[in-house]
C-alpha cells in the first residue's frame, strides 16, 4: 500500500533564464523559497509579503526519468497491482514538460517515462 492517500512531489529543471534569486530549490530539505521583491510603486506603506516556503514530500531538481519514476510514480504501482486505485497527476504550464515525464523521450530506451515504465513494472508482477 501507498505511504499516504496524497502526495505532492516537484520537478524543476533548471533553464538559460532560471530566476536563481527568486526560487531557492533545496531537494535535501524538500522545499522551495520564493523571494519576490517588493515592489515600489506600491507606496511607502507596502505590506506586501516578499517570501514564500514550500514542503513537499519530494522535489526532483534536474532529475532523470528513472529517478522521477522511482521516487514519483513506483509506489503508486506498485500499489495498483496489489489491487488498490492509483492516479499520478501531472500538473504544470505549457512547455514545461509533463508529457516529457509521462510519455518519454523519442528513440531512446534510457529517457522512456512514467506511462512506459508502470507499465513494464506491472507485467513484470503479473
Amino acid at each position: 500500500m501507498v505511504k499516504s492517500a496524497v502526495r505532492v512531489c516537484v520537478r524543476t529543471r533548471p533553464t538559460a533564464h532560471f530566476a536563481h534569486t527568486e526560487l531557492i530549490v533545496r531537494p535535501e530539505d524538500r522545499s522551495i523559497d520564493v523571494n519576490v521583491k517588493k515592489n515600489p510603486a506600491m507606496g511607502v506603506v507596502n505590506n506586501m509579503r516578499e517570501n514564500y516556503a514550500f514542503k513537499f514530500d519530494g522535489i526532483m531538481h534536474n532529475s532523470s526519468q528513472e529517478t522521477v519514476y522511482q521516487d514519483a510514480v513506483s509506489d503508486v504501482t506498485r500499489s495498483v497491482v496489489q489491487g488498490y486505485n492509483g492516479t499520478v497527476l501531472v500538473y504544470g504550464q505549457t512547455g514545461a514538460g509533463k508529457t516529457f515525464t509521462m510519455s518519454g523521450g523519442q528513440g531512446n530506451y534510457k529517457t522512456r517515462g512514467c506511462i512506459p515504465r508502470a507499465i513494464q513494472e506491472i507485467f513484470t508482477e503479473v
